[in-house]
């Protein structure tokens, strides 16, 4: 996170704390500044000119302030449940900002508090959210647990609308430990509890999951009709982030459809929103998708570069199976750019890494990569190998239409008798 990013995350979180708080704690807050300030700045030239980098004295001003802010906020709040929820509240915004690690130990801490005044409500929204870091790092056995916990905790209170969310979110993790039919079906559970509720958030956000289950599946069409309903229900709301998420797989279908035009108009719509809310995760996966709708419509440098600027965001947030989606990148725009022998090398680690988190769908296409890679080098046996490999990944996950594609571009092989 850059120095301006820091800040900008800093100041929200203050603007949810001192309101919560007294005067007296602003007041307090603005002396510690003061304080620990000068003490930094007088002792900061013995610090060895090699250990020193350019940012490093906002890192750990702004990190200082951070702890203090959660450590002496609990003293000018009137009981130990309204510190919980600031705590909360503060973590919300840590996720938001991408500071899983922050957010996560302040969840934790809330789970773990054995007062009888910090209500089951808090604790299951507080598993929620665990569950919630945990997706977004890939991490989906811990994700899964998380969310299991919630969901008794919202049984327990007859919650029916949490409930509703929860089989969502267990459905996009049943996706995503390549069980597509197995989170369908949870999407359409939830979209049934939901059918009482006037929820539009949650609405939206199972219409979306059911179009991405669709596209998986590889029915493009049914998968444009759900993003084009959740759409519908968007029109004059002010929900930046689900707009976003619905243009960015509006998108994923055009490039499916080798429409790559129309992919990078809704992909710029969607980068756009996802910057304007500090969304680091949406900004990601949009940059990841131009930078590949970017190489196929010729333009490798500026692919590289926006491959490069996602590699980062996901680095930084430990995503690595997107980061293997990322060298799977690298390895198409190096092979499109001719330079093969860079372009194995780097699909090769986007195979290691997709094999030990067992990602059927990103195994296919990998493998499908390092078949097109082979093709053009000349090595048929080797083609057809990985593109029956890809075949067997897209048939593991039920991804008919995506096995279908394989077996067309077997069939351009220009095999002799």
């Amino acid at each position: 996170m850059t120095s301006t990013q820091l800040q900008s995350f800093l100041t929200e979180v203050l603007n949810r704390v001192v309101p919560a708080c007294t005067d007296e704690f602003l007041t307090y807050f603005k002396f510690i500044q003061r304080e620990r300030e000068r003490l930094l700045n007088s002792v900061w030239q013995e610090i060895p000119a090699d250990d020193l980098t350019p940012d490093m004295k906002q890192f750990v001003f702004k990190e200082i302030d951070f702890d203090s802010i959660v450590t002496h906020s609990k003293n000018y709040l009137l009981n130990a449940d309204d510190y919980f929820k600031l705590l909360f509240d503060i973590a919300v915004i840590a996720i938001k900002f991408g500071q899983f690690e922050k957010a996560g130990l302040l969840l934790s801490r809330i789970i773990k508090n054995n007062q009888s005044s910090i209500d089951d409500r808090l604790k299951a929204n507080s598993h929620k959210k665990l569950g919630e870091i945990n997706f977004y790092k890939n991490n989906f056995a811990p994700a899964k647990e998380s969310l299991e916990q919630s969901l008794i905790y919202f049984t327990n209170l007859n919650d029916t609308l949490e409930i509703s969310r929860i089989k969502n979110f267990l459905g996009v993790i049943q996706v995503e430990k390549n069980l597509p039919v197995e989170g369908k079906l949870l999407f359409l559970e939830a979209q049934k509890l939901s059918r009482e509720f006037d929820d539009l958030q949650l609405n939206i956000k199972i219409l979306i999951n059911l179009g991405i289950v669709s596209h998986r599946l590889g029915e493009f069409d049914e998968a444009m009709d759900y993003y084009n309903d959740a759409l519908k229900l968007l029109n004059g709301g002010n929900n930046k982030n689900q707009r976003a998420s619905v243009l960015h797989n509006i998108a994923i279908v055009y490039k499916s459809k080798e429409d790559y035009g129309k992919a990078s108009a809704y992909l710029m719509k969607s980068i756009s929103l996802a910057k304007e809310t500090n969304n680091i995760y949406q900004k990601g996966i949009s940059y990841m998708e131009q930078s590949e709708v970017t190489a196929q419509m010729g333009d490798m440098a500026k692919a590289t570069a926006l491959a490069t600027t996602t590699f980062q965001i996901f680095s930084e947030l430990g995503a690595k199976m997107h980061v293997a989606e990322v060298y799977k990148l690298y390895g198409m725009i190096n092979r499109m750019s001719k330079k093969y022998d860079v372009a194995l090398a780097y699909l090769e680690n986007s195979k290691r890494i997709n094999q030990e988190y067992n990602n059927h769908f990103n195994l296919g296409e990998t493998y499908f990569e390092i078949g097109e890679y082979y093709k053009e080098t000349g090595d048929k046996n080797q083609s057809l190998a990985n593109y029956q490999e890809a075949i067997k990944q897209f048939q593991l996950i039920q991804a008919n239409k995506k096995a279908d594609y394989v077996e067309k571009a077997i069939n351009t092989l220009p095999f002799t008798s």
